[in-house]
């Protein structure tokens, strides 16, 4: 239930409350700014009402301002108020395991080395979630000879050097490896960076969930590896000729992301530089299936995943 603050009348829904507003003249952002202000942690400065939804998750008003007052403020202060984000996100999204790197970066919270800098580990910060990433402390890559499989439908494969090669038949994703006779656990999915933007739009996404869910099934892990840097995906919208004949905006398809890694236990994504950086850590995951344990982006962004 929700109350009117103006005639104190309740509701079962919030959407009926914001019809309902009409009969006192007022728009949502005035009934809100009047009754239930929010102001800019750093700044002071009221945040502006779009929808409701964002205006609860909303703890500051400008882009960056999150970081400027993480390095103006006492470390307790910014734990209280770390905290209040996070739990904020598990009620308001039923967050339920620890957040990636790339989750991280999307909402333009801080980085898990920050988070670290403030916390120590960001098992600390991440407590009241599952845990879902092992130590990067304990990363290492082995180097092992492997037969490689690249799915017949994968329109510019790469080609790897010194090491077997099959083109075959995958039931989900475009390169898998086998280890001694034994099938690795681990798939990649290769997305350049229009591939990735229509993937994860609202048609196309439909259609990979359920490719998550059979590799889930069959027990792999599947890695999106997109052939351009996590900064460049976020702001994607700003490239003259991607913005051309792209629809979509970051917001939403880093929204699908984000549903993916806490919906689907067994798919991580790895933003990296180029395309040839991409194939030679394509190479590097499929033969270490075990490095599925540490978050991919988090060991990239510390060159832990430097092939050369």
């Amino acid at each position: 239930m929700v109350k009117c603050e103006e005639c104190f009348q309740e509701f079962e829904e919030r959407k009926k409350l914001h019809y309902h507003l009409r009969t006192h003249k007022l728009s949502q952002q005035e009934y809100y700014h009047k009754h239930f202000p929010k102001f800019d942690l750093y700044t002071g400065e009221i945040i502006t009402f779009k929808n409701y939804e964002d205006y609860e998750s909303k703890f500051f008003e400008k882009k960056g301002n999150l970081s400027k007052y993480i390095s103006a403020s006492s470390a307790n202060r910014v734990k209280q108020v770390l905290g209040q984000i996070l739990d904020h996100r598990i009620s308001s999204k039923g967050l339920t395991w620890e957040m990636s790197e790339v989750e991280l970066r999307s909402l333009e919270w801080p980085f898990k080395k920050q988070i670290e800098s403030i916390y120590g580990d960001c098992s600390a910060f991440f407590n009241k979630t599952n845990s879902r990433y092992s130590d990067l402390k304990t990363f290492k890559v082995r180097n092992i000879n492997a037969k490689i499989f690249v799915d017949t439908r994968e329109q510019k494969p790469f080609i790897f050097q010194n090491c077997d090669f099959e083109v075959t038949n995958l039931n989900f994703g475009d390169y898998a490896c086998e280890i001694d006779g034994k099938e690795g656990s681990l798939h990649v999915e290769r997305k350049s960076m229009m591939d990735f933007i229509q993937s994860f739009s609202s048609t196309n996404y439909e259609r990979l969930k359920r490719e998550f869910q059979r590799a889930e099934i069959c027990g792999k892990n599947i890695v999106i590896l997109v052939e351009k840097d996590l900064g460049s995906m976020l702001g994607f919208d700003r490239m003259p000729r991607i913005k051309k004949f792209v629809r979509a905006s970051p917001q939403h398809i880093f929204h699908n992301v984000r549903e993916a890694y806490q919906s689907f236990r067994n798919v991580q994504f790895l933003f990296v530089k180029n395309r040839e950086e991409a194939k030679s850590i394509c190479k590097l995951l499929l033969t270490n299936d075990h490095l599925f344990e540490y978050d991919l982006q988090y060991a990239y962004n510390l060159k832990k995943l430097n092939v050369g």
